[in-house]
């Protein structure tokens, strides 16, 4: 069956706004959402508000290109990129990125019709990023376009004009007397430039900066994150504390000498996805507002990670760690992109070699701790030049299949390097140094040396 694919990769240019915006009814009990679309020299960019109940990305080609292909709509940003496919008799999602199951749709003719536009319903602001379009059918690339998808936070609601003017005529006079004596009696509190901190997944911390220079003594620091209205850390007579529940409060921490620094910042230690958001710095005197700041920090999912080695060493450690304590019934798989059978497999706190390919057998090796400890970093030992690859480890739950966990690592196996030794004509003897490891010793059925440059002559050779 003939097949095309559709996706959106990333695309540069300068943006000409604005087309006309899209109005999408979502229900009675929900409201309208407002997508705009606009169109520059190299694909289309389309802005959405987070809360929204569904966008959509357009992409229309020729029905004789469309008729008989599949489509497929990806993101090269995330490591599995599939965020879509529609081939001729139907859905084809076992590929998809599991942060859009059950959130995207496309028409049932769209095939037919040529409009290939995609529906993202709840969009979030991890969404945001550039797709491209691609369409092939029989391996031939028919149509491409891309598309920048932009989630940006939720406007305040809009209220009536009517009662806009009824409270204004109402309170006016009573907010100009407040206004009055609070300025005259107290000082406005200072709003220091808001600051958005981009970071991948997998560091070790990230610092959400605040500094200032006013004077700091007496007062009260709260952390706030304000989009989902909780307080996460507290500085007060000298003291610093985490407001996290018992096992994140390590996650967070200020420096204690902030009086004499005017350095409020907050330390985030092992930033996940779940992170993403708006966290504001407030700082009271006495009940008194004095400060504030809005700091936006982006989590993104962390780029495929590459580990090198040379073929002499005796082993290679390919590193993944997860959050601890993940459940007893999970599948530890690690496998190879190009290789059916797995590279190493984990359950029930032991190694499962029945499963392995046999390349890798007696070579692999897991600590047997891994699912209390979260290290789930594999051992290879004899690294050979064969074993450079993809390399992919998943957490599976054991039960119903899902996947807890995933790491992709590209394993780079060089051929060791060219050794020179210079020696004085006229020496009784010279040294040749070539060391290996010793199971390498074990496998091999003979040693031979050889001159390269004078035809691979064979100088010497142990049984």
């Amino acid at each position: 069956m003939s097949r095309s694919v559709l996706g959106w990769r990333s695309s540069s240019g300068f943006l000409l706004r604005v087309l006309e915006p899209q109005f999408h009814q979502i229900s009675s009990d929900s409201f309208l959402s407002l997508s705009s679309v606009s169109q520059h020299a190299s694909g289309l960019q389309v802005e959405v508000f987070e809360g929204a109940e569904s966008v959509q990305l357009p992409c229309r080609v020729k029905v004789s290109e469309s008729d008989g292909s599949t489509a497929v709509w990806d993101q090269d940003d995330l490591r599995i990129p599939t965020v879509h496919v529609r081939q001729p008799d139907g859905d084809y999602l076992k590929d998809q990125n599991r942060r859009y199951e059950g959130r995207t749709a496309m028409m049932e003719d769209a095939l037919r019709t040529g409009d290939l536009s995609l529906t993202l319903r709840r969009p979030r602001f991890t969404d945001s990023g550039t797709f491209t379009c691609t369409v092939r059918r029989l391996g031939e690339e028919l149509h491409q376009e891309a598309v920048e998808l932009q989630v940006k936070e939720a406007p305040a609601p809009v209220w009536p004009w009517v009662l806009v003017v009824l409270v204004v005529l109402v309170v006016l006079v009573v907010v100009l007397v407040v206004l009055y004596h609070r300025f005259k009696k107290k000082p406005t509190a200072a709003v220091l430039p808001s600051e958005t901190v981009e970071i991948r997944e997998g560091l070790k911390s990230v610092l959400l900066p605040v500094k200032t220079q006013k004077r700091l003594h007496n007062v009260r620091v709260e952390w706030i994150r304000s989009d989902q209205n909780i307080r996460i850390h507290v500085f007060e007579n000298g003291q610093t504390r985490s407001e996290l529940p018992e096992d994140n409060r390590v996650r967070t921490k200020m420096r204690p000498n902030l009086q004499e620094s005017g350095d409020l910042s907050l330390t985030l230690r092992t930033p996940q996805l779940n992170d993403s958001g708006v966290y504001d710095c407030v700082v009271y005197r006495g009940g008194e507002k004095l400060l504030q700041k809005a700091v936006t920090l982006r989590v993104k999912e962390s780029l495929m990670e590459e580990v090198e080695v040379a073929d002499r060493e005796e082993f290679v450690l390919l590193p993944f760690r997860a959050a601890a304590d993940l459940p007893a019934e999970s599948n530890v798989v690690w496998s190879r992109t190009d290789q059916h059978n797995s590279v190493h497999e984990y359950q029930n706190s032991q190694n499962q070699s029945d499963r392995q390919n046999q390349e890798y057998l007696n070579r692999t090796q897991m600590n047997p701790d891994a699912l209390r400890t979260g290290d789930l970093t594999l051992t290879l030992n004899c690294p050979r030049l064969e074993d450079s690859g993809v390399f992919i480890c998943t957490v599976y739950n054991d039960q119903d299949g899902r996947i807890l966990k995933q790491k992709v690592l590209m394993l780079h196996v060089k051929v060791h390097q060219v050794e020179k030794v210079s020696v004085e004509e006229g020496r009784r003897s010279v040294v040749l140094p070539f060391r290996v490891a010793s199971p390498l010793l074990a496998e091999a059925s003979a040693v031979e040396w050889s001159l390269s440059d004078r035809g691979n002559k064979l100088v010497y050779r142990c049984c």
